[in-house]
C-alpha cells in the first residue's frame, strides 16, 4: 500500500530518479467524498528500487480545497510535482512543489498558473536538462492547451515566460499527454474543431520553447477520440 490513509486516493503520477538515489517518486491526490464540497491534499512517497516504500512526502495545498490531477517528473535538480488546487474559489491553478536530490522539500505550494482554471497537467523531463509541461487553461475564454519549458527548478525558460498555445483554432482543447525526445517534446491532446467528434491533434515544442511541428490531426472522424 503507498496511499497513506484510508481515503480516496487517486490520480498519480509517478517519476524515477535514476543513480544515485534510484528511487521512484509518486504523487496523488487524496480526496475526501463524504463531505461537500469535496476537499483534498496532494500527497507523495518514495519508494525504492525493490518496490519498498520509505517514506511519505507531503507534496502539499490547503486541506480544504479541492485538488485533482499531477504531474511527476525527476529532473537534475530533483523531482518536480505540478497539481491543479482551488485554494482560491471559485477558480482553479496549477501548482508546483519540488524536492531537492536528497529528498528534501524545498519549494512547497508554489502557484504556477494564473487564476484560470489550469487543470491537467503533463510533464516530460529533457535529455539537456529541465522539462516541457503542458495544461488545459481557460484564460483565453474557453479551453486551451498551453505548454512551457521550465529549467531543473521548475522555472519557466525566458522564452517561455508568457507560456505557449498550442493551438490557434478557437476549438476546445483539452487533456494534454507528454512524452521526451531528447531535446524536445511531443505533445498529443484533444480538440473538437472537426465535425463529428473529438479528434486527437499533436504538436512537437523543443527545449528552447519553439513549436518546432503545429497542430498536426493525428485520428480521423467519424470516430470520437479522447482522453490520450
Amino acid at each position: 500500500k503507498i496511499s497513506n490513509t484510508n481515503i480516496e486516493s487517486s490520480r498519480s503520477s509517478l517519476a524515477w530518479t535514476g543513480a544515485p538515489n534510484s528511487q521512484f517518486f509518486v504523487s496523488y491526490a487524496n480526496r475526501d467524498t463524504g463531505v461537500t464540497p469535496v476537499v483534498g491534499t496532494m500527497e507523495g512517497a518514495w519508494i525504492d528500487s525493490n518496490g519498498l516504500k520509505l517514506s511519505d512526502a507531503p507534496v502539499g495545498s490547503d486541506p480544504t480545497s479541492f485538488v485533482f490531477s499531477s504531474a511527476a517528473l525527476a529532473t537534475n535538480a530533483g523531482v518536480l510535482v505540478y497539481w491543479m488546487d482551488s485554494m482560491t474559489p471559485p477558480v482553479t491553478r496549477l501548482h508546483r512543489t519540488r524536492f531537492d536530490t536528497s529528498g528534501t522539500r524545498v519549494l512547497f505550494n508554489d502557484p504556477f498558473t494564473p487564476n484560470n482554471a489550469s487543470s491537467l497537467a503533463a510533464a516530460d523531463s529533457l535529455s539537456t536538462g529541465g522539462a516541457v509541461l503542458a495544461w488545459q487553461d481557460s484564460r483565453d475564454g474557453n479551453l486551451v492547451v498551453y505548454s512551457t519549458v521550465v529549467d531543473d527548478t521548475g522555472v519557466r525558460i525566458p522564452a517561455t515566460s508568457n507560456d505557449i498555445r498550442l493551438s490557434n483554432n478557437s476549438a476546445v482543447t483539452t487533456s494534454p499527454a507528454v512524452a521526451s525526445a531528447g531535446t524536445e517534446a511531443g505533445i498529443v491532446y484533444v480538440d473538437n474543431r472537426v465535425t463529428g467528434g473529438t479528434q486527437l491533434f499533436f504538436s512537437i515544442v523543443d527545449n528552447q520553447g519553439t513549436v518546432r511541428v503545429p497542430e498536426i490531426q493525428i485520428t480521423e472522424s467519424p470516430a470520437v477520440a479522447r482522453e490520450p
